[in-house]
């Protein structure tokens, strides 16, 4: 395929006419080629759930395109090659979405060192945790109850954890995500896919013999690292985004555009279940309609069967009829001949021509 031509105004037009994903496919061409030029022309991109909102008539905010920009007014757009793997492929779509956040959520990014008009959700979670001090304990961390946003952190990294958090949960709803709660906790419903969040901070133990006996006791102790997990259905199949060479507080790009992929990808297994699911029905419903014209088949073969069966008897039937006519018919011409016609040979003859009309398969309603 060619190279594909565009001003500036007219690529904004383009990528606010579909999705990034519906365009790059009809046109041969990556999503990530696609954001990655938008990027570099300072184009912005519709946000995610965007889409949603007016496949759903709702009110969705479409972002004017930047009238400063220095440079050549063409833009060409390389088709890919054929080499690019799945694992490429992910990577890529990764990137794009941390560049999208990057450029549409700036503000966003940078979790303050004071709590500033926090979420209420995060509110809460700070009452339960600083206040009422309603929470579990377990080796030197504090965590939150049923029913309030999920953090397990040690005492003296509350303040970090509710900052982190609400940055978190704020940059979420800007990007079009809801925040519910449900039976395993609070979950961001994005695409409308939902996918549960907590916080925990990592512990570190040690195996240590106590005093007067012989056996080891392993005691653990809060390390200061934050994770963050997401999962979509069952907690072992999570996501996990921790504290390392970089905190996870410089992490939030990163995160939600994970968060985002995992979205995706979940509609993408459920469609490609919904489509497998179609193919078996098809095929169940194919195999059932093969299975009533064969039975039909055989029915018919049986009924047809059965009536030439019946057609033969009833042929020896009439046959033997005619046979005990003709009999009956020769007894009484004998009989006038021989002028033998008595009132008990006639009794006789009506009973027997009464019979062999019964006899007579043809004769029978």
């Amino acid at each position: 395929m060619e190279n594909i031509k565009f001003t500036r105004a007219q690529l904004y037009d383009f990528v606010w006419s579909k999705t990034t994903t519906a365009l790059a496919k009809e046109y041969g061409i990556t999503d990530n080629s696609l954001r990655t030029t938008c990027k570099k022309y300072n184009i912005p991109l519709p946000y995610a759930g965007y889409w949603t909102k007016v496949k759903h008539n709702k009110p969705a905010r479409k972002m004017k395109l930047p009238p400063n920009f220095e440079g050549k007014d063409e833009i060409l757009i390389n088709p890919p090659t054929e080499k690019h793997g799945v694992w490429q492929i992910e990577i890529s779509a990764l990137d794009a979405l941390i560049i999208e956040i990057e450029t549409i959520n700036r503000q966003l990014l940078e979790v303050p060192m004071r709590l500033t008009n926090p979420n209420e959700l995060i509110n809460n979670a700070k009452d339960a945790l600083t206040v009422r001090k309603d929470y579990f304990s377990n080796n030197g961390l504090i965590e939150t109850k049923k029913g309030i946003v999920r953090i397990n952190v040690a005492p003296e990294n509350v303040s970090r954890a509710l900052r982190f958090m609400d940055s978190l949960i704020k940059l979420l709803k800007t990007r079009g995500h809801e925040i519910k709660c449900g039976s395993d906790g609070y979950y961001a419903e994005v695409l409308e896919v939902p996918l549960f969040f907590r916080l925990d901070e990592k512990l570190r133990y040690e195996d240590v013999i106590e005093r007067n006996h012989s056996w080891k006791t392993r005691k653990f102790y809060p390390t200061g690292i934050f994770m963050l997990q997401c999962w979509k259905d069952v907690y072992w199949h999570q996501k996990i985004w921790k504290d390392g060479k970089v905190r996870i507080e410089k992490q939030l790009a990163k995160i939600v555009a994970g968060i985002e992929l995992m979205a995706n990808m979940a509609i993408q297994e459920r469609l490609k279940e919904e489509e497998y699911s179609r193919i078996r029905e098809e095929k169940l419903r194919h195999s059932k309609e093969l299975q009533r014209l064969e039975q039909e088949r055989f029915d018919r073969e049986e009924l047809d069967g059965a009536n030439f069966k019946k057609l033969l008897a009833q042929s020896q039937l009439w046959k033997q009829a005619m046979i005990l006519h003709e009999y009956i018919m020769a007894v009484e011409d004998k009989a006038i001949l021989s002028e033998g016609l008595t009132d008990e040979l006639q009794q006789w003859l009506r009973w027997a021509k009464e019979k062999a009309e019964k006899f007579n398969p043809i004769n029978v309603t």
